[in-house]
């Protein structure tokens, strides 16, 4: 993380509303993400999978807010900035919808693929830690394994590089991704596996 802030220093593009709020989500997401690293060091288990959560559907914002948000929610929530939450009401899909959308956006297909696959296995597991449900008083008699605790910061760094690459797009500057991807190669064992590096290995999610 360090690294990436040191190739991320620069300012946003402009002050348009589009780039703006996706950069503060973008924000929101990264900060959740030092929030899980926080919680696995201090070896609060049970709620780092909520913070996890939380830390998705920021970056899934940030993304959809920049290549999908209409004028009017963009709008809308500009405006929420000032008179306060829930008083501009602006009305955002749900995270399936915002994905669906996003599918539409061929500059993010290979981003809405690994969103999709994080979703798709981690979604219903992170949901019972959010709502107090099976999943985290199972852990709570039987224990959280070291295993798991790697699994869920490789998920959450994965989750924070994809932040990164959004933010450097929002700064308007050339290359800035391929600054990022190194790092990307760098630190590969403290992301996520890659099917293509263990093809026998089942889609990461959270046990």
């Amino acid at each position: 993380m360090q690294n990436i802030q040191e190739v991320l220093h620069y300012p946003l593009y402009d002050h348009s509303a589009r780039i703006g709020l996706s950069a503060e989500y973008v924000i929101l997401s990264l900060e959740h993400a030092a929030a899980v690293r926080c919680l696995l060091e201090a070896g609060i288990m049970s709620s780092a999978p909520v913070l996890l959560r939380c830390q998705f559907e920021s970056l899934l914002r940030a993304m959809w807010v920049f290549y999908c948000s209409s004028d009017e929610t963009l709008e809308k929530l500009e405006t929420s900035l000032l008179t306060g939450p829930d008083q501009a009401n602006a009305s955002m899909p749900t995270a399936s919808g915002m994905l669906n959308e996003l599918d539409a956006v061929p500059l993010v297909a290979a981003a809405v693929v690994s969103l999709r696959e994080f979703q798709t296995y981690s979604w219903k597991p992170l949901n019972s830690y959010v709502h107090s449900g099976d999943h985290p008083l199972w852990r709570q008699v039987t224990g959280y394994p070291p295993e798991l605790s790697c699994q869920l910061l490789q998920q959450s760094n994965g989750l924070a590089f994809m932040a990164a690459m959004q933010l450097a797009i929002l700064t308007g500057v050339n290359g800035l991704q391929k600054e990022l991807l190194k790092l990307n190669d760098r630190f590969r064992e403290c992301l996520p596996m890659q099917p293509e590096a263990n093809p026998s290995a089942t889609p990461t999610g959270v046990p």
